[in-house]
């Protein structure tokens, strides 16, 4: 859809939210709406097939399309991206994908569709990992995805890590630290956008797989950091937890 707004043409968009994630449409417009943040993206109530499940919609002026195109390739909840605009009744002539919606038509373009080839040689199981012997050794642990236990390393799913690191991104944020880093899903994925990634974990066996990632790597205890405040711009992480019984 193209409207104007003084000088600049809004395009606006539908996004489809993740199959594994269909219910999470809150969280996907909030990675989005950070992800776009500076390019004055605006995420409306409403809009073409937002009443179906697993879809939202939002609007961003033209002059930020080179950073939608460049930014989408992160998205952690979100699959699809199509560019949408209202035409006349349709004809013949139409080509394309059409939609109907509250008794108008769009056309529909696609803008954007995740890389599942990427995404799956993305995930944990497809990962090389390293881990430290008591001897001092170090052993590949191919797939790794952590110890089992309630609280050890766990490796975070690709569109939770994704979505996490979206979750605190700016623009001109060069550095993140991880101090709960586990199986470095964050790390990992971190490093892939071009980030200078430090990690933390309390669990010394797992140092040399995060340090495999690119990640300058800290043995330690994150209720004490030996960073001094406002070291890093970006912090992203998921808190350890153990469910216990009441």
């Amino acid at each position: 859809m193209r409207t104007r707004s003084g000088r600049s043409e809004i395009l606006e968009f539908i996004c489809r939210v993740t199959s594994s994630r269909s219910k999470s449409v809150a969280l996907a417009k909030a990675e989005v709406k950070t992800l776009l943040a500076d390019c004055l993206v605006e995420l409306p109530a409403g809009g073409p097939l937002s009443e179906q499940k697993g879809v939202f919609w939002f609007s961003l002026a033209e002059e930020f399309l080179e950073q939608l195109e460049s930014r989408a390739v992160r998205l952690g909840y979100t699959e699809r991206i199509d560019a949408i605009e209202p035409v006349p009744a349709p004809s013949g002539r139409h080509g394309g994908e059409l939609i109907r919606w509250k008794k108008k038509w769009y056309a529909v373009a696609p803008a954007w569709e995740q890389d599942e080839s990427e995404l799956r040689e993305s995930s944990p199981d497809r990962r090389m990992f390293y881990l430290l012997n008591a001897d001092g050794t170090v052993e590949p642990a191919p797939g790794y995805r952590g110890d089992g236990s309630a609280t050890g390393p766990k490796a975070l799913p690709v569109h939770d890590a994704r979505l996490l690191l979206n979750l605190v991104f700016r623009p001109q944020a060069s550095e993140l630290l991880d101090p709960f880093a586990g199986a470095g899903g964050i790390v990992y994925e971190a490093s892939k956008a071009g980030y200078s990634v430090s990690s933390m974990d309390i669990e010394p066996r797992i140092a040399p797989g995060l340090e495999s990632f690119g990640s300058k790597h800290v043995v330690g205890d994150a209720a004490a950091m030996p960073f001094a405040d406002g070291t890093f711009p970006a912090i992203a992480t998921e808190l350890p937890y153990e469910v216990r019984d009441a």
